[in-house]
């Protein structure tokens, strides 16, 4: 009987490249002081060592010393998991106000868009999609009339044919400028197609910072109440 060849024992580097990644995703999901708790516990295992050869405590030298290393390590790992940390949070909130943002009735986000707008300067009228390929604002300026739409239902990407239905209501009433708002993104054909012809995009990540810059307190209330 041929037994089985067993696997190379893997360096002992791997296993604490392993260690050191497990600890890195528990200071970011745990608590501030996690990365504290990380070193009082490094501090307290390297001090128990001794205790595996029947030693005791290892608080003379050079246990101390170890243990004090290891703690102070512990407390940087976790406190270089911050920034990712600050990184992931920001992503949660982004996520958490398109969320709130698509289940808003058409009409109250356009009213959103609106008070942006209108915070830019510009003449904003809610059109309460009257034109055809539902046109929820107007915009007048200097320039001329742009026309808006939000496309804020749950699609993942909105594609060429959309704003080619908006640059022919452009067509037909003259309007300098066209902008489609989603809470999603936009295919790289819709791209092209909206450098062409005058079209500015606006995608998820676009629109709830030009809402927390423009109108927070609207914005804040909106969403909560929802």
């Amino acid at each position: 009987m041929v037994r089985p060849l067993r696997p190379p024992p893997q360096p002992l580097g791997s296993y604490l490249q392993r260690v050191c990644r497990w600890l890195f995703r528990l200071a970011l999901r745990g608590p501030l002081w996690t990365p504290l708790a990380m070193g009082a516990v490094a501090f307290v295992v390297v001090t128990a060592l001794p205790l595996v050869g029947g030693a005791g405590l290892g608080l003379g030298q050079p246990w101390r010393v170890l243990a004090l290393i290891a703690a102070a390590g512990g407390v940087l790992l976790g406190i270089s998991a911050w920034p990712a940390r600050y990184r992931l949070r920001r992503q949660d909130l982004h996520e958490h106000e398109l969320e709130a943002l698509r289940r808003l009735p058409r009409e109250e986000l356009a009213h959103l868009v609106g008070a942006v707008y209108r915070r830019a300067g510009y003449g904003a009228v809610e059109t309460g999609r009257g034109r055809g390929a539902g046109i929820d604002l107007e915009l007048h300026n200097k320039r001329g009339v742009s026309l808006v739409q939000c496309r804020h239902y749950r699609e993942a990407s909105v594609d060429m044919p959309a704003l080619r239905e908006l640059h022919a209501v452009m067509r037909t009433v003259h309007a300098c400028r066209g902008v489609v708002i989603t809470t999603g993104g936009f295919t790289e054909l819709a791209g092209s197609y909206a450098r062409v012809h005058g079209i500015t995009m606006v995608d998820g990540r676009t629109l709830t910072r030009m809402l927390r810059v423009a109108v927070p307190a609207e914005a804040g209330r909106r969403l909560a109440s929802d």
